[in-house]
């Protein structure tokens, strides 16, 4: 949906009605969620958005979030994979990061392709247009495909790294990267049982489900970087993060502490799968500012309500409703395009 706002217009009001049909099968009957959003164009976005929670045979507890957002792309997306590079042993995870990710990207409503490739075809990828490439072992060779990963990130790509696998981020302690590379520090983290642990907005929001990494990357490096702490944060001897988001020119980096590992549903492969699936789905890495989070928790009646809210000025308005819980998987997603 389209709105063309005419100059000489000071204000107007939009309204979008989407039926959500949540996509969990339980006990009394799935969930269906109904939003409608009304949008008053001011020097700000007045956002009101009235939602039902129908009626089920069992208790829910859902999130439900609203935000501007630059962009609203389902690109291909690329997942690497080289089973001849020196992090070979990796190669099975990747396969289980594509078997995950594929269908519940599916089950999100994403519309864009996902696909494997090797070493070659990252080349092809940074001399092509704008896609999101995932990376979770580092390419051989990978110095060489730096300055062209980093051109093709700022001329808008998305590209998200699982652990130290980003060719133009490096270690300070151990190399020396390009002038305009990123130095980030990657530690080894225990979980302890979460002691110590703090959730960002956005993990809370969107339930991230990566939360016993066996590495951090160091807060201070990604702030001194111009980063944007998404994950979760642990006290150590110095706060580590699971992720953290970077804005390039017209790209975005997301980077994830990795390395994926054992237990599968919170440091391995789905765990990966479904929080970057979460955000893919969501454009939420085209996020201006923080979401807007209402939690709801409501017992089987059908439940009503209204969330008001200001937002700043960008192109869209994203509503997102997704479980809050490990037994339902309910995703949905909307969007209006505001156009000045």
């Amino acid at each position: 949906m389209e709105l063309r706002i005419e100059k000489p217009i000071l204000s107007i009001m939009v309204v979008l009605l989407v039926v959500l049909a949540c996509l969990a099968q339980t006990g009394g009957g799935d969930l269906v969620i109904t939003t409608k959003i009304d949008v008053t164009v001011n020097e700000q976005l007045q956002v009101r958005l009235d939602y039902t929670l129908g009626s089920t045979g069992y208790s829910k507890s859902v999130n439900i979030l609203t935000y501007p957002a630059t962009e609203t792309r389902d690109d291909p997306i690329y997942i690497f994979y080289d089973p001849s590079g020196t992090e070979s042993q990796y190669v099975p995870r990747i396969f289980g990061l594509y078997d995950h990710m594929n269908p519940k990207l599916q089950l999100y409503g994403y519309e864009g392709s996902v696909s494997l490739v090797d070493r070659e075809g990252l080349e092809d990828i940074f001399m092509g247009p704008n896609s999101t490439l995932i990376i979770a072992s580092q390419p051989s060779n990978s110095t060489s495909l730096a300055q062209a990963a980093l051109s093709w990130v700022t001329g808008g790509g998305i590209l998200i790294g699982i652990g130290n696998s980003v060719p133009f981020v490096y270690d300070p302690r151990y190399d020396e990267g390009g002038e305009d590379y990123y130095a980030l520090r990657y530690e080894n983290l225990t979980f302890r049982s979460g002691e110590g642990m703090s959730v960002s907005t956005m993990a809370d929001a969107f339930q991230f489900e990566t939360v016993a990494p066996t590495k951090g990357i160091v807060v201070d490096d990604v702030e001194s970087q111009g980063g944007k702490v998404i994950g979760y944060t642990y006290d150590r001897d110095r706060l580590l993060t699971s992720s953290a988001l970077f804005r390039i020119g017209n790209g975005r980096l997301l980077t994830m502490s990795g390395d994926m590992s054992t237990p599968i549903l919170t440091s391995g492969e789905e765990a990966y799968a479904n929080d970057i699936a979460k955000l893919l789905a969501s454009w939420a890495l085209w996020m201006e500012g923080e979401p807007f989070l209402k939690k709801i928790t409501c017992g089987p009646e059908s439940t009503n309500g209204i969330i008001v809210t200001e937002l700043p000025i960008a192109e869209h308005v994203v509503a997102i409703s997704l479980d809050a819980d490990e037994f339902q998987d309910v995703f949905q997603r909307n969007f209006v395009t505001i156009v000045t």
